[in-house]
């Protein structure tokens, strides 16, 4: 009964769905939009239809409205003409578990819904036959309440593997961008739910850059008490430096479950063969190649400032007093202008291997997450490597330490106990993702769990082939390997040496950043973008 062929050359499409009309739509992934199908001249309509949820999952046929659709958290109605999205219920309330990965919907005659999962990696499948349920026949529990700007799929995993097996409580998530908030607009809404104490039980604390004024701000509950009188863990179950990042003043605001590290790297012929230097020394490395075109191989040269400024901030201020007018900073400004940049960001991504491999850039900015990156900061130098880090004025190795999955208690939550019960539960759950998945970001914070997969990762198996391998931009590839006694051991270092992003004056910074732009742009002298720093730091430190 074919009338002829629809054209879909060029377009990505990956579900094809009959509307509670009987109008047949074709969805494509990439430009999220539903395009409806003519079967009168065997083509596609004029007019498409874009779907309002930033993750399409799974899409079907309305009862009562033209589709029924779910993203990773809800589950809605939606009507193309008037554009109309209703959400129906959260999943994460109908204890759905890991709702990324469901692929069917469906909704039934008497108007249970349908839905099927799938988890490639953790190799599981599930399916739900959800019915609806007046509130009032629902179980009534108390409820704790995390806000987050959007939860990530392990968070949404764990709480939804937690309240099935919890009969005490519930535990809810609350997204700060649901009714079509901004990342920017959820963020502040966020933080001023937290800031007048009428915010979540739980805050998750990733996305906030300035968490210190939260901490300062005496938003937060000290979980020191909690830590000490825990029969599940104590504060030497973890790792020291992964808990500074959430220390404020000597009170614990949160424990981290994962932690990532950064550090300044480069070939032994550059930095040397010793971790540690300081800005002399980084000026002397510069210096002494001058036929490098850039010094990063994957940032411009500016951001140099950012490396040099984490332990320089106390030079130029003293009690109260600003210096930024003094010939030291002057003569800083200087170099950074002066430094070779040819940055290219389509090609660097490339690229960059080759150009730290052949010298044309002489530093690399690196993110240790999992234990194969030193591996793949091998292969991109060739050979030989040092983690030489920021540079400081005691010339002390230093390296950045970034807590993940970070979770306060609100100063005014009235569920306090049963939040520390959460976090308790959620911390016994580290290690269960694979240490390479996407699906958390760094190195778990128990030492135990810590010391489990390095070894792990060290085992001599005998096949190493089994151990994966990575693809390059530039065309190469690698075999993971075991790691050697030496990774070990310069993992331990990274940990050792490691600080949290130094908690200074946030405003400070912000005007140093904003005046040093003019110095990039060619649009004032180093003189002149010391003298306005100055005057706007001093004003600031007097008001």
């Amino acid at each position: 009964m074919a009338s002829g062929r629809v054209d879909l050359s060029g377009k990505t499409v990956t579900d094809i769905v009959c509307s509670n009309s009987g109008t047949i739509y074709v969805y494509e992934m990439y430009t999220n939009r539903l395009t409806p199908v003519s079967f009168q001249t065997a083509g596609l309509g004029a007019e498409s239809y874009s779907v309002p949820v930033s993750t399409l999952s799974a899409i079907a046929t309305g009862d009562t409205a033209d589709f029924l659709i779910c993203d990773d958290i809800t589950v809605y109605q939606y009507n193309c003409e008037d554009k109309e999205l209703t959400p129906l219920f959260d999943l994460q309330d109908s204890q759905i578990y890991d709702a990324s990965c469901i692929e069917v919907i469906g909704e039934l005659k008497d108007g249970r819904i349908f839905l099927f999962s799938r988890d490639e990696k953790q190799e599981t499948t599930e399916a739900a036959l959800l019915t609806p349920k007046p509130l009032a026949e629902c179980p009534v529990k108390e409820v704790v309440t995390i806000g987050t700007v959007y939860p990530s799929t392990d968070l949404l995993n764990n709480v939804v593997s937690f309240n099935r097996n919890n009969q005490d409580f519930n535990v809810s998530i609350i997204n700060y961008r649901v009714g079509g908030r901004s990342y920017d607009e959820a963020l502040e809404a966020l933080k001023l739910d937290i800031s007048i104490g009428k915010g979540p039980d739980l805050c998750d604390l990733d996305d906030f850059h300035d968490r210190e004024s939260l901490f300062a701000g005496g938003c937060f509950a000290d979980l020191s008490g909690y830590l000490d009188e825990s029969r599940e863990y104590a504060e030497e179950d973890f790792i020291r430096q992964a808990l500074d990042t959430c220390i404020w003043q000597e009170q614990l605001m949160a424990i981290p479950k994962y932690f990532k590290l950064q550090t300044i790297a480069g070939s032994p012929e550059v930095v040397g063969a010793t971790a540690g230097w300081d800005i002399d020394g980084l000026k002397t490395a510069v210096n002494s190649h001058p036929d490098a075109m850039m010094v990063f191989e994957t940032r411009p040269s500016s951001y140099m400032f950012d490396v040099c400024i984490r332990n320089m901030l106390e030079e130029f201020i003293d009690k109260g007093k600003a210096h930024f007018d003094s010939s030291g900073y002057i003569d800083f400004l200087n170099f950074i202008k002066e430094l070779p940049d040819n940055f290219n960001e389509s090609e660097c991504w490339i690229y960059g291997n080759e150009w730290l491999r052949e010298g044309r850039a002489l530093l690399s900015v690196r993110e240790i997450r999992r234990f194969t990156d030193l591996q793949e900061l091998e292969a991109a130098f060739g050979g030989e490597y040092t983690c030489i880090g920021y540079p400081s004025p005691q010339k002390e190795p230093d390296h950045v330490i970034t807590g993940l999955d970070a979770y306060a208690v609100s100063a005014n939550s009235q569920n306090k106990d049963n939040a520390w019960k959460f976090l308790e539960w959620f911390h016994s759950t580290q290690g269960e993702e694979a240490y390479d998945s996407v699906l958390r970001g760094g190195f778990p914070t128990r030492i135990d769990v810590f010391e489990r997969e390095l070894q792990e990762a060290s085992t001599e198996t005998g096949a190493q082939e089994n151990r994966g391998a990575a693809c390059f931009a530039d065309g190469t590839s690698m075999n993971y390997r075991d790691m050697t006694p030496e990774e070990k051991e310069l993992i331990y270092s990274l940990i050792e040496n490691a600080s949290p992003e130094r908690s200074a004056e946030h405003t400070v910074l912000e005007i140093m950043t904003e005046e040093a732009a003019y110095l990039y742009d060619g649009s004032k002298t180093a003189e002149e973008v010391a003298g306005v720093t100055q005057n706007r730091v001093q004003l600031y430190l007097d008001e």
